[in-house]
């Protein structure tokens, strides 16, 4: 659906080689890789992590052994999401 007024944007400029010179060029300066954690009750990849604090550190869950924990303990869990500040209260819902 497109809008009264709404110009259409031609994405086939913006990829490829940069036509500017070489001295105009962009550089990659550094690039996030997404966090890996593994979960604190079987050791597979982990999905969510605990906004509550324990002595063991970060803790993080598989959907699976989080399902299995009590409802209040699941209200404090979060989506682990490709940030730095994974982890921090209401960060990537």
């Amino acid at each position: 659906m497109r809008l009264p007024g709404e110009i259409p944007l031609d994405f086939s400029e913006r990829e490829g080689p940069f036509p500017g010179k070489e001295e105009e060029i962009v550089s990659l300066m550094a690039q996030n890789q997404a966090p890996k954690f593994t979960c604190a009750r079987c050791g597979k990849p982990a999905k969510l992590i605990s906004t509550d604090y324990s002595d063991e550190g970060i803790l993080c869950y598989c959907k699976s052994c989080a399902s299995k924990q009590n409802l209040e303990f699941e209200m404090n869990l979060l989506p682990i999401v490709n940030s730095p500040r994974v982890g921090v209260c209401a960060y990537g819902d």
